[in-house]
């Protein structure tokens, strides 16, 4: 477990044996995941959705990225998914493929991104999905839900624009400085896990990357770090 005011003592090694969960999952949904792909990239064309330069390959590696958690069985509640950020749908289409019976809110601040995320969905069929444009801090949610998010935020920026959210667990795709970001955090107390994701295939796009899996405490620190 984690905690702000600390440095992160323990740290979860995915095992390799994940890869072959990763495997399974895309197999079930290969036909939907192909065309996913093919619509990301076309839009991608036209609006700045993932990296410019970014092929088939690229987007496959996004695609086994966004489904760990559901390969490490991390969104085990009920809740309603709340992707934010989400550009062309990242993490939060590939999810919404691969757990049919859970709802998934995707939201990002520009427009443009979301009128091609509503195009993606309804050529998808994913009737699990709703698009909802707008910045996070403005965002009016009633039921409570887990947040998610792929490399769009800095952690203090994330926490401070989704307070008021009712959210209860966060997963969020990071890099290796995230603790230098929660070190820096002030504000509601958290805890939680961090997943290293360096032994996954291919082993050149998995290291260094982390998935944290937070909690809000409900309590409130004036100073983190001390």
């Amino acid at each position: 477990m984690f905690h702000v005011k600390h440095q992160l003592t323990g740290i979860h090694y995915v095992s390799r044996e994940t890869s072959s969960a990763l495997d399974e999952l895309i197999a079930r949904e290969e036909e939907r995941f192909n065309q996913y792909t093919e619509l990301l990239l076309w839009w991608n064309k036209k609006i700045n959705l993932v990296s410019r330069n970014a092929g088939i390959s690229e987007v496959g590696r996004h695609i086994r990225h966004s489904l760990i958690p559901v390969a490490l069985d991390m969104s085990v509640s009920k809740e309603t998914i709340l992707d934010t950020g989400t550009g062309g749908g990242l993490p939060g289409i590939p999810l919404a493929m691969a757990l049919p019976e859970r709802h998934f809110i995707l939201n990002d601040i520009s427009e443009k991104k979301c009128r091609a995320l509503k195009q993606m969905v309804h050529k998808l069929g994913l009737v699990n999905c709703e698009v909802r444009p707008g910045d996070l801090e403005k965002l009016r949610l009633v039921d409570s839900c887990i947040l998610a998010t792929k490399h769009a935020f800095k952690l203090k920026e994330l926490f401070h624009k989704s307070k008021s959210i009712p959210w209860k667990q966060a997963i969020i795709y990071k890099g290796k400085d995230y603790q230098m970001e929660l070190d820096y955090y002030e504000g509601e107390e958290l805890s939680g896990q961090a997943f290293d994701l360096s032994a996954l295939d291919p082993p050149e796009f998995f290291s260094q990357k982390y998935i944290l899996l937070v909690q809000r405490t409900g309590v409130i620190i004036t100073r983190a770090g001390t």
